[in-house]
């Protein structure tokens, strides 16, 4: 229960200030759990999910890939790729919209909600709390449209 009280702190502290950001950053810890945040930790590969292109950070990236040069696009090749990228950036908005929901909920029904802060586990403040509902509902009303 502890753990999963540090790793909700986490996400929320992760996700104060997302309203605000302009690309939002996906990042999988240590214990393989997925992060959200509006500025990834140094040190760890990100990839921006919600802008038109996306783009990784880190040093375990892939390579881009490069098209032949020869070989000219057509309109039907184009929009297939336009297709799959908004159909991959449409299931990362899912799931961020998933995990602030879930964070939302957390905050809003448990009082004592605990965050690691530099690596520092601390317990928010009611005042803290309730900053970080109206940021997890404002990131809800920007990014999420269900």
């Amino acid at each position: 229960m502890r753990r999963a009280f540090i790793c909700f702190g986490l996400c929320a502290a992760l996700f104060a200030g997302v309203a605000q950001a302009n690309a939002i950053y996906q990042w999988t810890d240590a214990q393989g759990s997925i992060h959200y945040g509006s500025k990834p930790p140094d040190g760890v590969n990100a990839k921006i999910i919600s802008t038109g292109q996306q783009r990784s950070f880190g040093s375990n990236t892939e390579p881009a890939k490069v098209d032949e040069p020869n070989k000219p696009a057509t309109q039907a090749d184009i929009d297939k790729k336009v297709q799959e990228e908004a159909a991959e950036r449409d299931k990362k908005l899912q799931e961020y919209c998933t995990n602030i929901r879930n964070n939302l909920a957390q905050l809003k029904y448990n009082s004592r909600v605990m965050s690691n802060e530099n690596g520092v586990v601390v317990r928010l403040t009611e005042e803290e709390r309730q900053a970080r509902i109206v940021e997890a509902e404002n990131g809800i009303k920007e990014y999420c449209k269900d």
